[in-house]
């Protein structure tokens, strides 16, 4: 079969640009793409599913908990919205550098072979507004955290600790101790604190019995 194309004016060889040409093309093949049917036999060989049903009805549960998540971080964001607005305070300089001066370090440590970083310059320019936001945000959630008392359980922090021991299969006394040297258990503290002062401000937590 011979196909008739035209190369556009900026196609990268010059000698072709924006000439026309003429192309055999040899059909060697033709498929065409099968489904498999979804039966219950199948869906037992591709997870921990025993019926078509029951994966119906996992795919819903996720996708009640997706809409849920993203419906309280919107809830979130609103409430600190407003409390930013209603409550005015200005970030010194020299938190927003070093906020932005620890953004690069992670850009640095997490970026891709042959990405570009900003320069510290663009840097300052581009992530200025974000920082001092997040910088308020962490300023109103410690605040209001301390003045309700919320604090993370080692219940609460040591079920964390589980949940990323099980996801990478490995024990969890040893993970845990390897949290307590680098210093990580202290972050897992920090954010359950956040999560729990998060659902104060929207409503959804339930301080613990005295």
């Amino acid at each position: 079969m011979e196909l008739a194309i035209k190369f556009p004016k900026d196609f990268s060889s010059e000698q072709l640009s924006g000439k026309e040409g003429e192309f055999t093309v040899k059909i060697i093949k033709v498929s065409e793409k099968s489904l498999p049917e979804f039966t219950d036999e199948f869906i037992k060989k591709i997870g921990n599913f025993e019926t078509l049903d029951h994966l119906k009805e996992h795919v819903r549960k996720d996708l009640e908990r997706q809409d849920l998540e993203h419906a309280k971080n919107e809830a979130y964001t609103r409430a600190i919205d407003v409390l930013v607005k209603d409550n005015p305070f200005d970030v010194p300089p020299s938190r927003v550098e070093d906020y932005i001066d620890h953004l690069l370090e992670e850009m640095a440590r997490y970026r891709r072979e042959g990405e570009q970083l900003p320069s510290r310059q663009e840097a300052s320019q581009k992530y200025h507004d974000s920082a001092v936001r997040a910088l308020k945000r962490y300023r109103i959630i410690d605040f209001i955290s301390t003045k309700e008392k919320i604090k993370a359980s080692q219940e609460e922090v040591d079920r964390e600790i589980e949940k990323i021991a099980t996801m990478y299969n490995q024990p969890f006394d040893q993970v845990k101790q390897a949290f307590r040297q680098n210093g990580t258990t202290n972050r897992i503290r920090a954010d359950v604190r956040e999560q729990k002062t998060l659902d104060f401000l929207i409503g959804e937590y339930i301080p613990p019995a005295e």
